[in-house]
């Protein structure tokens, strides 16, 4: 349970960041497991 939160804030993070910088489209990553 607790890697699927950690996953889902790095996503979150992930998302905030490229909407910040707008230099990469911003698209759902689904790499968790």
């Amino acid at each position: 349970m607790a890697t699927v939160a950690v996953a889902a804030l790095a996503v979150l993070a992930d998302r905030a960041a490229a909407i910040e910088t707008r230099h990469l489209p911003v698209t759902p990553r689904l790499d968790i497991p």
